[in-house]
């Protein structure tokens, strides 16, 4: 697969040689791939399992880093709640998530996006209770409440960096940690993204400080363990989304 970047449009070339998808073991787990966000049971990723992981080769200038260290991740909780409590606080963040949000099983399928009620460990509903429900009751303290105990749930953290900051860089991350989330898919471990530290830029430099990283960039963060699945949200068919 290749990809080009002009005028603000990226191009994706997707190639595959006959019959090479169905003997890819990644390509095999795409099915069954989630963000699982839910409380995970603690148990330790074999150290075999988390070096097979970081030895997986990324895209150029991105790499990946796993977060053991009890003072590190306590630092990292105290960032979530940080990001928590200005992104909650933010009108348009918080309209723009909603929008996202798909209450009930008509919405979610017609649209086949989104996140899906279920797919959080929520009750379906019709869209007004469910927004009146987001704004009365979903706030940055009991959503940080709810991080903290699904953080300290998990195996091992797990940060994506960048050496630039740029376009470029981005789509690389993103590509990399498909293929790193794949590939713990395959070995049977769950993930989801606390990415708040990485998205409130005050914050991203007080993670880039924590983490040691110098001037490189964390991009993406997330936590690793073992849990049941939940319900999937809808996607749309492959035909409707290659031209």
């Amino acid at each position: 697969m290749g990809y080009s970047f002009e005028d603000g449009a990226i191009s994706v070339n997707l190639e595959l040689a006959d019959g090479k998808a169905n003997n890819d073991w990644l390509f095999n787990v795409i099915h069954i791939k989630q963000s699982t966000r839910r409380q995970y049971d603690g148990r330790p990723i074999p150290g075999a399992d988390l070096e097979r992981l970081a030895s997986l080769p990324l895209e150029k200038g991105v790499s990946v880093l796993f977060v053991t260290e009890p003072e590190k991740i306590e630092g990292i909780i105290g960032l979530v709640k940080e990001g928590n409590s200005i992104q909650m606080n933010d009108r348009d963040f918080m309209q723009e998530l909603i929008s996202w949000i798909r209450f009930n099983e008509a919405e979610a399928n017609r649209y086949r996006d989104g996140l899906s009620s279920k797919a959080m460990g929520n009750p379906s509903s019709p869209r007004f209770i469910g927004k009146l429900f987001m704004k009365f009751f979903l706030n940055a303290k009991g959503q940080s409440k709810k991080d903290e105990k699904y953080i300290r749930s998990s195996s091992v953290l797990m940060v994506l960096l960048s050496e630039n900051n740029d376009i470029i860089s981005w789509i690389n991350t993103g590509r990399s940690f498909e293929r790193l989330a794949l590939f713990a898919t395959a070995l049977g471990i769950k993930n989801a993204h606390i990415n708040q530290p990485c998205e409130v830029p005050e914050l991203k430099k007080k993670l880039q400080k924590l983490l040691s990283a110098g001037n490189i960039h964390p991009q993406l963060l997330l936590r690793l363990g073992y849990a049941e699945s939940l319900p999937r949200s809808l996607r749309r068919p492959v035909s409707e989304v290659i031209i």
